[in-house]
């Protein structure tokens, strides 16, 4: 008579205990700060103009991103202080300094009565073509990323997004390696500033 006994389950052990643990606890983790970060995103501007670009300085992982660039400005027209966002190989350097900087640094207009100051600093100081008022995180940092400049202005729980574009770019030309029948052509090059424009324009 053949005996049978019972299945065993098998033993655990204290090691594989603890790598279940840790990996639960990572992605328990990794659940709680994507979370974070679409409340982030979500996350309406203030009229202080430090907490703002505290905020987008966090989102753009500042100072170790090196292409998030900052510049202190004194808003004329609203007599108060200023600060324009913009990543670097996104914008055009020349049209920021005459559409936007020259009229904040040099504008005669007084705003400062007027009753949507946001709108009048648009309308009446700046040159630039095209603009918007933003109220969150999350749009200023999607208008960044798609190559725009964001002026954030003390007092202001609304910020400024301005479209100047100038992503880096290649006249197409014959591959001299890898030739290929459908797709850019266009490969990195020596400047590390103008490889990361190329990442971000395809990105």
């Amino acid at each position: 008579m053949r005996l049978f006994g019972k299945k065993r389950t098998p033993k655990t052990s204290p090691e594989q205990t603890n790598g279940q643990e840790q990996t639960r606890d990572a992605d328990e983790k990794q659940t709680q700060n994507g979370q974070q970060s679409q409340d982030d995103h979500h996350q309406s501007l203030s009229t202080n103009l430090h907490q703002n670009w505290n905020a987008f300085r966090d989102a753009f992982g500042y100072p170790a991103n090196i292409s998030f660039k900052q510049r202190e400005v004194y808003v004329a027209p609203l007599q108060c202080d200023g600060v324009l966002l913009f990543l670097e190989g996104t914008v055009d350097p020349k049209s920021i300094e005459k559409n936007i900087l020259d009229p904040l640094l040099t504008s005669s207009a007084n705003l400062t009565q007027e009753d949507d100051l946001a709108q009048a600093l648009l309308k009446k100081a700046l040159t630039t073509s095209t603009g918007r008022k933003i109220s969150t995180l999350g749009d200023g940092i999607q208008d960044l990323l798609h190559g725009s400049c964001i002026l954030l202005v003390e007092g202001l729980s609304t910020a400024i997004s301005l479209t100047n574009s100038g992503f880096e770019s290649r006249s197409v030309t014959t591959p001299q390696v890898e030739n290929v029948l459908r797709g850019p052509k266009e490969a990195f090059v020596e400047s590390s500033a103008v490889n990361r424009s190329l990442m971000r324009k395809y990105l």
